[in-house]
């Protein structure tokens, strides 16, 4: 999904910036997005878990964080004079979400 808005700014200047506030209804796809997007991560976590990669636990809220830091990188790589290159997005996202992993690891009996 990152990559198709980071082909053309447009899409992602639409989808992350230009939808909020629109109206009710543009806020309930835009929540939607954010749910499915985060469904997708928290199958993937859950099965890292069930291979024994990862602890088990509900990985939902990390999920829609990690969506929520998604949406933001995307802004600021909207941002002038943004340092966030395009083959260093999907890095930083790959590090945000075992950073979340491994935060459950050692904070998940806290």
């Amino acid at each position: 999904a990152s990559d198709y808005l980071l082909e053309d700014p447009r899409r992602a200047r639409i989808a992350c910036i230009e939808t909020i506030g629109v109206s009710q209804e543009m806020e309930k796809i835009r929540r939607k997005v954010v749910h499915n997007l985060a469904k997708v991560i928290e199958q993937y976590c859950d099965q890292m878990a069930e291979e024994g990669l990862v602890p088990k636990r509900d990985y939902h809220l990390p999920s829609i964080a990690l969506v929520g830091a998604t949406l933001e990188l995307l802004v600021e790589s909207l941002s002038e004079g943004s340092k966030i290159e395009p083959d260093n997005f999907g890095r930083e996202l790959i590090l945000i979400l075992r950073a979340l992993q491994i935060g459950a690891q050692h904070y998940g009996k806290a």
